[in-house]
């Protein structure tokens, strides 16, 4: 039985030992048997030392004690357990190197973001909820000429720091008011701005500092934005330099309010000076009355400027005009929206590009996509190698979880069920990761057009038997799906291995979306042209709204998202179903929940 244990304890890294209530070494691994020196809370021990250590810890109480030392270059965590039934003591060790790289690391960026916050371009300033400063930077210190270090400046009181500094500003009293303002209210504010008795301009911002609902202080934010502001102005002076530039562009372009009203139009887009006039604060019905033009087209320019308002993002259409019947001209017209700071759209610009020489360049176009063809080749090369490469630490995580639960038969009752439970859980995971790589390999070569069957025939009635006894027997809840089959038996001709892939999925979900409801339902009939098969449950069913998405990648219906799942299943089934010319069909089950109705072709 020693011979049995010392094997299984060999195959993983992490110590074991057992001693008797008196200190006598009983059993230890491999592991555990290498350590020779240690090293407690900065302190180097001899073996003898730390096991007197360790001994020393089981005494006086029967809770767990946990010991964290360092041997063999790597950090260990040991937990002392008395086994109260005949006092023995158990040494049991985890490996913690990771762990402590990984603490080392966030030690490492917490100073980096120290520095980089030190050195932003933003002056800062914060302060707890009793206005005492927390943190500030150098910049903030030179804005004020503060004559202190920002670390000789944590824990100063704030409180009459704006009373002290409004002599700064050109107008004090409303620099005053406002930050009692903002400090009384907690509300965020950005982009206030400030002038200094220097002429200088400052952008302030105030972002109050809430931790779980509680306030816990807040942040300014200052930044000299004089060379912003200076520059705004020298574009109001230019304003009429570049009104002349956009009328001398080869381009028709027109400038509009929110409300679709014309502010600028350019000699491009309409040549008569008197008409270019008369438009501005027009409206395109107006135009199209002056012009005689239809209606549609004021409802079509219509439509792209209001979804340029309600997305705040450039609309793009292609005109075509023609100049003889077998002649025309193509214009790709634009609705560009301008966004200010606040989010807020100012105006909206429209321009023209002739682009009736891009319709003669569609050789080029097709050259692209073959680039792009290439780099999905490219793309599916990688995510097989990294599902290979993820595949191989799983079967190693498997292989030791197996070695794991024979070993957990040779150790005492309280240890082994805490055993269990956790291989339990690692086998489950495994094979949870490994059926979600399974199906994103599944769905690379469906993309790259890899994806083909390999049929044969075979007796469905077997094949339909054994799937359903299969998803029935893993059921922890015990329940057994019923089958019923009609028909006139024969021969279908199909992959049977994808099919299992279909099948097993819609039949798995019928069982998961039905929690402490009757077993699934699984009918059959055999057709005279082709085969049906009828899954339904009476679990949780799928909302009318989310029926069009249903068999689309990665998307879940709210009313399972709390419980787990890819959105892959059903994107699967239907390519499998449609790639044998059969068809996929969901119906709410009359009795509630979900019916699934596939009809595959014999051959």
């Amino acid at each position: 039985m020693h011979q049995k244990l010392e094997k299984v304890l060999g195959l993983t890294t992490q110590p074991f030992a057992v001693f008797s209530a008196t200190g006598t070494l009983l059993f230890q691994n491999k592991v555990f048997e290498s350590f020779s020196e240690f090293r407690v809370d900065g302190k180097d021990l001899d073996r003898s030392n730390f096991l007197s250590l360790a001994l020393q810890n089981s005494q006086g109480s029967p809770i767990e004690k946990t010991i964290l030392f360092q041997s063999n270059d790597r950090y260990y965590e040991l937990t002392v357990t008395v086994d109260e039934t005949d006092q023995s003591i158990y040494l049991i060790g985890n490996d913690i190197t990771e762990f402590k790289f990984l603490e080392k690391r966030i030690e490492t960026i917490g100073n980096q973001l120290y520095i980089m916050v030190n050195n932003s371009e933003h002056c800062l300033l914060m302060e707890d909820e009793n206005r005492r400063i927390v943190f500030t930077n150098q910049k903030f210190i030179d804005l004020f000429g503060i004559p202190a270090s920002p670390e000789q400046m944590i824990g100063a009181d704030c409180s009459e720091s704006a009373e002290q500094s409004k002599s700064f500003f050109k107008n004090p009293d409303h620099f005053v008011s406002r930050i009692d303002t903002l400090l009384r209210n907690r509300l965020q504010h950005e982009k206030e701005i400030l002038e200094t008795v220097t002429n200088k301009f400052l952008e302030r911002n105030y972002y109050p500092i809430f931790i779980n609902n509680k306030y816990s202080g807040h942040l300014w934010s200052y930044k000299d934005i004089t060379s912003e502001i200076e520059l705004k102005k020298r574009i109001e002076v230019q304003r009429n330099f570049y009104q002349s530039i956009l009328n001398n562009l080869p381009a028709d372009i027109a400038v509009f309010d929110k409300n679709h009203t014309y502010i600028f139009v350019n000699k491009y887009a309409i040549k008569n000076q008197e008409l270019r006039e008369w438009i501005i604060g027009k409206r395109d019905e107006d135009y199209a009355a002056f012009r005689n033009k239809p209606k549609t087209l004021v409802d079509i320019r219509r439509t792209y400027f209001n979804e340029a308002l309600e997305t705040k993002k450039i609309v793009s259409w292609e005109d075509e005009i023609k100049i003889t019947e077998n002649e025309s001209k193509y214009v790709l017209r634009n609705f560009y929206p301008m966004v200010n700071d606040t989010g807020e759209i100012e105006l909206v610009i429209g321009y023209g590009i002739d682009i009736t020489n891009r319709k003669r360049v569609e050789k080029q176009i097709i050259a692209n996509l073959e680039k792009e063809k290439q780099l999905t080749e490219s793309k599916s090369n990688f995510i097989t190698t990294v599902s290979h490469e993820i595949r191989t630490p799983l079967s190693i995580i498997s292989l030791s979880a197996e070695a794991m639960e024979m070993y957990s038969e040779t150790l005492p009752e309280l240890i082994k069920k805490k055993f269990e439970g956790k291989l339990i859980q690692i086998e489950s995971e495994v094979e949870r990761l490994t059926n979600i790589i399974s199906e994103v390999i599944t769905i690379e070569k469906i993309e790259s057009g890899a994806f083909s069957l390999i049929k044969q025939a075979f007796d469905f009635k077997e094949f339909i038997k054994t799937l359903v006894d299969r998803q029935s027997n893993i059921q922890e809840d015990g329940r057994k799906a019923s089958l019923r089959i009609s028909g006139k038996e024969q021969l279908i001709s199909a992959d049977k291995l994808k099919l299992t892939i279909a099948i097993d999925n819609i039949l798995a979900n019928a069982f998961k979306y039905s929690p402490k409801m009757p077993a699934p339902k699984v009918v059959i009939k055999y057709n005279a042209k082709n085969l049906q098969i009828k899954i339904s449950d009476n679990g949780l069913g799928i909302p009318e709204y989310y029926v069009q998405k249903l068999y689309k990648l990665f998307e879940r219906a709210e009313n399972v998202a709390n419980i787990r799942g890819t959105g892959i299943g059903l994107f699967l089934v239907k390519q499998i179903i449609e790639l044998h010319h059969g068809t996929i069909e969901y119906t709410p089950n009359p009795e509630g929940g979900s019916l699934f109705t596939i009809n595959l072709p014999y051959k």
